[in-house]
């Protein structure tokens, strides 16, 4: 859609649900979602807006400020099971009162890959440098992403102490 970023400076009167199109964006009202949790909220969501939009949304966490609340962001089957929450990233959008993002790539031009071939050949190369990992191809396929907590934990990635 031609995007980069989306900058969000003041805060709304009323909680808001954001709609990004190609057209460009729109405030729509939450009374539906409002005090929903993100399940509930993304089914009535995508009842409105249809099954293929992407939502970032809140939970009743991030509606209340809690400095551990998430951004949830809806996977390729519209659950909302990924992340974002370091650094209180639900917080903030709850405190603009932001209930929903809705990304609706409908009409938009996507991505033109300008040497297909290329591509693809760069793809299946890393896809296999991924897999001959032993974590990547062995240890989060058996144990899943919790394999990953010994090597973060080294490097200094958990986010205890305040990453100290």
């Amino acid at each position: 859609m031609g995007i980069k970023a989306i900058v969000l400076e003041d805060v709304s009167d009323e909680w808001v649900i954001l709609k990004v199109t190609s057209e460009g964006i729109s405030i729509d009202t939450t009374d539906k979602i409002l005090e929903k949790g993100n399940y509930e909220a993304g089914e009535l969501l995508r009842q409105e807006y249809g099954n293929k939009v992407g939502l970032m949304t809140l939970g009743q966490a991030g509606e209340n400020k809690y400095s551990v609340s998430t951004i949830a962001i809806s996977d390729t089957e519209g659950r909302p099971v990924r992340h974002a929450g370091r650094g209180g990233l639900g917080t903030v959008m709850g405190s603009k009162k932001i209930k929903a993002i809705v990304i609706d790539p409908k009409n938009a031009e996507g991505i033109t890959i300008k040497d297909k071939e290329a591509f693809k050949k760069a793809s299946k190369a890393f896809t296999k440098m991924l897999l001959d990992h032993p974590v990547c191809g062995e240890g989060l396929p058996t144990y899943g992403s919790s394999i990953l907590v010994n090597i973060l934990n080294e490097s200094g990635g958990l986010p205890t102490g305040n990453f100290r």
